[in-house]
């Protein structure tokens, strides 16, 4: 039984990292990215190669949101697996979407994918150690996020 609680209790924490990422994602607390991410996090997203690194993950969440307006990260479906000697794995689909700003104001781009994250339990804290990004559809125009559409080929 102890070991059941002690599962449900680690799967809640992980849960809560997510949400908190997202949060974090759109209110652009850069700062805070390291209570979710390990500092040799590995990362990728579609089009791109694997990439390392909590600082290279930062610039890449800075060059993908600094440049559109306000955003919103929504989780739901979180399947948390595989907990055991301080590691764990989590699948979660998302809805991200992204309004631009300035000129682009009134566009919108959206995409629907899942998170397929690895996480390592490091000082008390669940981190992720690996993020894959799967988009399974886009709908908008990636302009509003201040990007052009060679770049939107990529992201399907």
């Amino acid at each position: 039984m102890e070991s059941i609680l002690q599962n449900l209790i680690e799967e809640r924490a992980i849960s809560n990292q997510l949400s908190r990422l997202a949060r974090i994602v759109d209110e652009r607390n850069w700062d805070k990215l390291g209570d979710i991410y390990s500092e040799d996090v590995t990362f990728q997203y579609p089009g791109e190669d694997e990439r390392k690194g909590l600082n290279t993950l930062r610039q890449a969440l800075e060059a993908y949101l600094n440049n559109c307006g306000p955003t919103q990260h929504m989780l739901s479906g979180d399947l948390i697996t595989n907990i055991h000697n301080n590691k764990a794995e989590s699948s979660v689909y998302a809805q991200a979407v992204h309004q631009g700003k300035g000129n682009n104001a009134h566009l919108f781009y959206n995409a629907y994918g899942a998170y397929a994250d690895q996480w390592e339990k490091i000082d008390s804290e669940w981190k992720i150690v690996n993020r894959k990004f799967l988009v399974f559809q886009t709908q908008g125009d990636i302009a509003a996020m201040g990007m052009n559409n060679s770049h939107a080929d990529e992201v399907k």
